[in-house]
C-alpha cells in the first residue's frame, strides 16, 4: 500500500529584516591600517569585526541567520562596534558611518516523513522505569 501521507507542505512565510554594519574611512591622504590588520584609505569600506568582539557584552537583538552569518547587527550593537573601533583604533584618523542593511527573505518548509512511532503499547521501552 502507497503512503500518499508525504510529502506535504508546511509552514511558509516571508518578511524583511533590517540590520546593520560599519564603514570606516581615512581621513588622511596617505592609506592607514587599523589595530587589527586592515587597511583604510579616504574611500568607505566596511569594518569586519573577529567573532570576541561580537561576544563581548555588545548589545543586540535576535536577528535572522542571514544577518549573523555576515556580520550584520542590530542598530545598537553597530553603534557599540562603531565606538568600540574608534576606542582601539584611537589615533584620530578614522571616520565611520553606519550602513543601514534590508534583507528580504522566503521561507517554505516541506515535511518529508515520520520516524518512530510510539504507542501506549510500547512506550515503557523509552521510557525509565520508575523505582519504588
Amino acid at each position: 500500500m502507497e503512503n500518499k501521507e508525504f510529502p506535504r507542505s508546511g509552514i511558509s512565510g516571508s518578511g524583511t529584516e533590517t540590520a546593520y554594519s560599519v564603514e570606516a574611512r581615512s581621513t588622511y591622504v596617505d592609506a592607514v591600517q587599523d589595530s587589527a590588520g586592515a587597511i583604510y584609505d579616504i574611500r568607505w569600506k566596511r569594518v569586519y569585526f573577529k567573532e570576541a568582539a561580537l561576544q563581548t557584552g555588545v548589545p543586540s537583538r535576535f536577528l535572522q541567520h542571514y544577518s549573523k552569518e555576515n556580520g550584520l547587527v542590530g542598530w545598537a550593537a553597530a553603534n557599540a562596534l562603531r565606538w568600540w573601533f574608534h576606542a582601539v583604533n584611537d589615533m584620530g584618523c578614522f571616520e565611520t558611518r553606519i550602513v543601514k542593511h534590508e534583507i528580504k527573505y522566503s521561507y517554505q518548509e516541506i515535511i518529508i516523513s515520520a520516524h518512530d512511532i510510539v504507542t501506549g503499547e510500547n512506550r515503557g521501552s523509552i521510557m525509565p522505569l520508575e523505582k519504588k
